[in-house]
């Protein structure tokens, strides 16, 4: 491996396998000897940059929440209205089960293991300031009168819940595509959200919000194919 077998290119390859092995077998049967075998390096040589599966899982995570925090900051530097705020992060979430789908799916698959090991301080930082994004959205929007719902905190909640569970159905090769799934999701939530005589507003239909989903495309994070990966699709 470039840069030595204990350098920092292999601890990204080794962080980035495991977030796919775990993605598709899940992190009870993500062995460190199946990890290793899959890089061809040695279980001492990945014991030597993460001393347990735990800590693995915990950076894999960090970075993850780290690109997705980050992509929506572009995002908000360049969306200024708050309903095109709010699709866009649905959008970016969503995005995310295509483009980012092994980091992804380990994430949300695992989110029970936050605790156990590693940055756990950081990751929940990151995690509350995700939230934050949408909360923020959300606020703005009531207080600008462009949206009517009382709760913040819970409305966000039915949002992620939305966007999240995505990971349990969605497949690469269904008929529907990532921006038609977004644009249908986010059309819905915004007629529930938006203030009364707003809700059927064509500039938010499912085709102009595909459209609008299509000029954010350079501010978004890149794909993100795992470095460790031998996939060929």
């Amino acid at each position: 491996m470039p840069g030595g077998r204990n350098g920092p290119e292999t601890r990204q390859q080794i962080i980035d396998r495991f977030s796919e092995l775990v993605a598709d077998h899940g992190f009870e049967e993500a062995s460190v000897s199946m990890l290793a075998s899959s890089l061809g390096i040695s279980k001492g040589t990945v014991v030597h940059h993460f001393p347990s599966k735990n800590l693995i899982l915990c950076e894999a995570h960090l970075q993850y929440m780290d690109r997705r925090v980050r992509e929506m900051y572009r995002i908000l530097e360049h969306v200024q209205v708050p309903e095109h705020q709010l699709a866009a992060m649905m959008y970016c979430i969503i995005r995310a089960h295509r483009d980012d789908r092994p980091g992804t799916i380990s994430f949300l698959r695992e989110q029970s293991r936050f605790p156990f090991g590693g940055d756990v301080a950081n990751l929940r930082t990151l995690r509350n300031e995700f939230t934050s994004i949408m909360t923020g959205i959300l606020r703005r929007g009531q207080l600008s009168g462009a949206f009517a719902f009382e709760q913040v905190t819970l409305t966000a909640m039915q949002i992620f819940g939305q966007c999240n569970y995505v990971w349990t159905w969605f497949r690469l090769d269904e008929a529907a595509t990532v921006e038609e799934v977004s644009a249908e999701f986010a059309a819905n939530i915004l007629r529930g959200v938006r203030a009364t005589g707003k809700a059927d507003d064509p500039e938010f239909s499912p085709k102009k919000l595909r459209e609008f989903f299509v000029s954010l495309t350079p501010h978004l994070a890149p794909h993100h194919p795992p470095a460790g990966s031998r996939r060929t699709a």
